[in-house]
Formats: C-alpha cells, structure tokens, sequence
C-alpha cells in the first residue's frame, strides 16, 4: 500500500507544496518516499525476473482480491487501465466497483470517457454483475473550493485532473489506481529504475487505502520486470519514447485511444500539463484565469511553474 510524503527538516508533509514552501529556498534538502516497506532493497534489480509479465499481473490480481473484501477500481479506458481490467476479467477475478471519473458535463477533456469508456462499460455491464458501475463528474464547486491560495495546501501538482476519491465505509478496501509506469535513466553507463514523485504518486499521498497495481512492495517483482522489458527496447532515456515502448509492450490496446488534439508532453522532471487539462477550464475563462493564477503564485520568491517539482525517492541498479 502507497505511503507517499515529503520531509524536510524532520517533519513529513503530505502535500508537496507544503514541503517546498517550508523549506525556502532549500529544495534539494527535500526528501521524497512513496513506500516506507523496505522489500524494493531486498532484491538485485540487476537480474530480471523468471516469470513472465503475464504471470506477475494475474498473481498481482490474485494478491488483491485475497487481500480485500471490497475493491474499488479507477477506470479511464487508457492502456494502462484497460490492462488492469483484462487480467481481472479473463481471469474470472470479480472487481466490486468499477468508477470513472469526468470534468463537468459536455467538457472536451470527457472525450474518450464519453465516446469510448462509457460505452464499453455498458456494453459489459451484464456480463460482470455483479459489479458495479459508476461515473463520478467533477462539478464546479470542486474547482470554486480548490482554484486559489488553497491548492498549494491541498494539492501537489498543477494538474487540475486531480484524484478525488470518494469516501468509502470500513477498513478492508481499497482504492487500486493503475501506476505506475517504470521509468529507466541511463546514468554514467548504467542502467538504473527510477522513481520519481511526479509518476502519479504526488497526489494519492493524502488518500488512505490506495494500492497500485503495478507497483507494489508486496510483489516487487512486478515493476522489475516491466523495467527490465523497458530497458531491453531502449534507445534514448526520453520520456516519450519510454511511454510508447511501455504501450507497444506492456500494454494492451486501450479502449479509448487519446486523440491527436490533446498533443500530450511529457518531462519527467515537471507537472504533465496537457491540453487535456486546457480542455477542462476551455469553456470557462474565469476557472481559466484562476488556474493562471495558481501556475504562477511566487513561492520564496519564484512562480510555482518554475520550481523544482520532481523529487526522486531511489534509484535501482538494471545493470
């Protein structure tokens, strides 16, 4: 289970912006730890996993559904998540809730939700009773609550596509999120499997209860075999390239393919801003103007899109 923080001087903070604006200036005295279990470094990341890829998910699968009575599964439709689902579904492992997620009502960035998502959760719904299935949309009173001086406290990337998982009774369930996605650096040489705060941990760390289900301390072989599978089909370290090797093979095919139109970047050491975020506020230029304002807040003196916002936990050798 996820027990993401930040430290600085002795005291942890949950929020990352917390943490930076408590440390002025200071940011490389940052730490960053996204698993307190130790059992990443009771492993040789140098050797690459016996079992196959396959195998590791549906134990991965099992591991889950042994461990919690209720789980509750964040579904976008996306190769990584559209994965996920596969090996509960083709291996007859029932899921108990199944949720999407949605910015307002007839928003643009809803396009593969809508277009693809939706209808393929429909499409199945009888055929996976009984789980059930529910489409939670981000109204504009989230975003009244969140867009000001409040992120910063609240929040720990730019994205305005936050997480907001809602409540759930009880103590045996979980929230299983996809991540994360192996990321390799090519350091003097040497191959090493990175994990970095932006890589979809930054903000879970104030949810309870949340699992990913690629990477976890209690299947660490997981995330080694998808970093070795990376590191044998890499040519450059850039993110991109990484991403679409981890598609090609590690991924299924997606449900809802991203449109041309988002034109997503990517820089491992920064906030994912996408034009699926601008899509999100396109219709609404004072919720615009408010996230403008929220990029470019001065913390100890520099706007918040200039600071340094990815912090490393570790670094595995690959060999």
């Amino acid at each position: 289970m996820i027990n993401a923080y930040w430290e600085y001087a002795g005291t942890r903070y949950k929020h990352k912006y917390q943490a930076i604006q408590a440390s002025g200036s200071h940011f490389s005295d940052i730490t960053f730890t996204m698993f307190s279990d130790d059992s990443f470094y009771k492993f040789d990341w140098t050797i690459e996993p016996a079992q196959s890829f396959k195998s590791l998910m549906l134990t991965r699968a099992l591991q889950l559904r042994e461990q919690y009575k209720y789980i509750k599964f964040f579904y976008s439709g996306g190769a990584d998540s559209t994965t996920v689902l596969n090996v509960f579904l083709d291996n007859n492992i029932p899921i108990d809730e199944i949720i999407v997620i949605k910015f307002f009502d007839n928003n643009k960035s809803n396009y593969e939700v809508d277009n693809f998502t939706i209808p393929y959760l429909k499409k199945i719904e009888q055929q996976i009773l009984p789980t059930k299935i529910k489409i939670f949309t981000i109204y504009h009173d989230y975003f009244e609550e969140y867009l000001s001086d409040k992120w910063f406290f609240t929040r720990s990337s730019l994205s305005p596509r936050h997480y907001s998982l809602p409540k759930i009774k009880g103590k045996n369930f979980c929230n299983l999120i996809c991540g994360l996605d192996p990321y390799v650096e090519l350091i003097d040489g040497t191959y090493h499997a990175t994990f970095y705060d932006t890589h979809a941990a930054n903000e879970l760390a104030s949810f309870r209860n949340v699992e990913l289900f690629y990477t976890t301390p209690t299947l660490p072989e997981l995330h080694i075999k998808q970093c070795h599978i990376l590191k044998k089909h890499l040519k450059n370290d850039s993110l991109v390239h990484q991403k679409n090797i981890v598609k090609k093979y590690l991924r299924d095919t997606p449900i809802a393919p991203e449109p041309e139109f988002f034109n997503r970047t990517y820089n491992h050491l920064d906030s994912v801003i996408t034009g699926k975020d601008r899509f999100i506020f396109n219709d609404n230029k004072r919720f615009l103007d408010k996230w403008r304002y929220v990029l470019n807040t001065r913390i100890s003196g520099i706007p918040v899109y200039k600071l340094p916002v990815g912090f490393c936990q570790d670094r595995f050798n690959l060999g």
